[in-house]
């Protein structure tokens, strides 16, 4: 299921090889770095975060802890993002797995893999939402 997110996200940018003033392969790296951040982001907050802990949570890049573990997921996002779809050129060998499938081509594919994408990009802002809305009974956090 990844590999088809992936390849409908990369034949956008990739088109067949029609590309122009583009690295599809960066620009798709990019895009997926922030998916796998985002959700490692989101799995912070949700483990390492105490019920009492939630006012702190959307304070949490202020402090250098905050920092030290907002880069190192950052990082890993990086690694693994690489290695998952890049090294070997890993991306040519789902690209061409996948590029004769008529449904993964379409429209319609097209706009569900985005909305996939940026629902994972956007999760850990709607889970500091509902979590806020869930512990204080309103989305305004006073200190």
């Amino acid at each position: 299921m990844v590999n088809k997110l992936f390849y409908i996200v990369y034949n956008s940018y990739y088109k067949h090889g029609n590309y122009k003033r583009d690295i599809p392969a960066l620009t798709v790296g990019g895009i997926f770095c922030a998916v796998v951040f985002s959700l490692f982001l989101t799995a912070h907050f949700m483990f390492f975060y105490e019920k009492d802990e939630g006012k702190e949570m959307i304070s949490w890049l202020g402090c250098s802890k905050g920092q030290l573990i907002f880069h190192s997921i950052f990082i890993a996002a990086m690694l693994i993002t690489y290695f998952r779809f890049f090294w070997r050129n890993t991306h040519r060998a789902i690209y061409e797995q996948f590029k004769a499938d008529e449904y993964l081509n379409s429209r319609k594919a097209k706009f569900i893999g985005f909305a996939v994408v940026l629902f994972f990009i956007l999760l850990p802002i709607l889970y500091a939402i509902i979590k806020a809305y869930c512990l204080y009974g309103s989305l305004y956090i006073t200190a």
